[in-house]
């Protein structure tokens, strides 16, 4: 579990609130703004795909483009001239935490660490260097820590949730050099990095150090699509229609391997132009060893990220008053901050129901309300997720 320099008094980590990006550069040979481009059409300098060969979901979609400067083929520089930006420099402390993390030694120190918003993994970042120092076993232990050897894992945008790459070992004041592919950068307009960086000890301590991370530029920014117009012709989607489930681990998985309940990821990106959800649920079996008194929905959007060790700070909990354990409706507003890229491969939301049960105790004082999570417990429901939003145009 990881207590940073600003909320170490607290045992809970605090969402920092994104900041977006203002404005993209356009280039100089450009099609008319809101022209229909033929996705197939790869050939073409203002084709639909993205210059280093991602997918962009919403052009399964649409082959409509936005109005306005964002219906231009266009670059993203943030650099500013310069060739090295700190993406996350903070003081963390470590605590055991869960007991036997996935991936990691027994006891280790744990947590994931995410750069804060406005920054990312910036489109012509070559190499990423990590450097941890001033290692001390608390924040007034005036140090160095006699025992504290540090491992690092990430996770890119391309990667599922869970499959980390391995990094190597942190060596104190030395720089761990990452080289990073032009596709595995964060993808312009991104209101978040969704790059998870998964730093660890090597054997059981409580830590206290200093950790910086910087994108160092080595690719070229070149040009990417007109942003897609996915309410051009029609202001509501379905993004999620299917049978689904929520399996959730229980108290005690959580604290021995900080597995949470799972979620579901939109089929279709949230993005531009989008206002509102409207999130429906059918709910098809209960399996848990008492009856929940409600069901409840809870949702992170794009902004937000699960991570390891910090009982899920990014949860936005939302009740149906009329919820009566087989249907239940959801409505959600879509801000700025919350919104996939409109480059996106995939949507970042997630979405999953949870249950709560009265009258269980919650004997480490976890602040489970109606004790959540007290045992393992499945719920199989029909999930439909309808985004509504009306025709976006970038004005810059």
């Amino acid at each position: 579990m990881a207590l940073t320099s600003h909320t170490r008094a607290a045992l809970l980590a605090v969402l920092l609130v994104a900041v977006p990006f203002a404005g993209c550069v356009g280039g100089s040979d450009r099609p008319e703004p809101g022209a229909n481009l033929d996705p197939t059409a790869n050939e073409s300098e203002f084709d639909t795909t993205t210059p280093d060969g991602r997918d962009i979901s919403a052009f399964d979609e649409t082959n409509r483009t936005e109005k306005g400067s964002g219906g231009m083929s266009h670059d993203h520089d943030y650099w500013a001239g310069r060739s090295r930006i700190d993406i996350l420099s903070d003081e963390y402390w470590f605590i055991p935490f869960p007991l036997l993390p996935p991936g990691a030694p027994p006891g280790t120190a744990i947590a994931d660490l995410q750069p804060a918003p406005p920054n990312l993994v910036f489109e012509g970042t070559s190499q990423l260097e990590i450097v941890v120092k001033d290692i001390r076993i608390t924040p007034l232990d005036p140090g160095p820590h006699p025992l504290a050897h540090f491992r690092l894992k990430y996770l890119t945008p391309l990667d599922a949730p869970g499959g980390f790459h391995e990094g190597g070992k942190l060596e104190p004041g030395k720089p761990l050099v990452i080289d990073v592919k032009p596709h595995e950068a964060d993808t312009p307009h991104a209101v978040a990095s969704q790059w998870l960086f998964r730093v660890f000890t090597e054997e059981p301590a409580s830590v206290y150090f200093n950790i910086t991370i910087t994108a160092v530029r080595g690719h070229n920014v070149v040009a990417w699509p007109p942003h897609p117009d996915l309410y051009a012709e029609k202001n509501e989607r379905v993004v999620f229609d299917k049978d689904t489930e929520t399996r959730a681990f229980g108290t005690t998985q959580f604290l021995i391997t900080g597995d949470d309940a799972s979620w579901n990821r939109p089929e279709r990106v949230i993005t531009y132009g989008s206002k509102k959800l409207l999130i429906e649920v059918e709910v098809k079996s209960i399996e848990a060893p008492m009856t929940p008194v409600k069901l409840f929905l809870d949702y992170h959007n794009a902004s937000e990220q699960p991570r390891i060790a910090s009982f899920d700070p990014t949860m936005n909990r939302i009740d149906d008053p009329n919820g009566n354990l087989k249907t239940y409706r959801f409505e959600i507003p879509v801000t700025d901050f919350a919104m996939d890229s409109p480059y996106a491969p995939e949507s970042r939301w997630g979405f999953r129901m949870l249950a709560e049960f009265a009258d269980v105790p919650d004997p480490l004082h976890l602040g489970l309300q109606g004790c959540m999570g007290c045992f393992p417990y499945t719920i199989k429901y029909h999930l439909r997720i309808t985004a509504f939003g009306e025709s976006h145009s970038t004005v810059e």
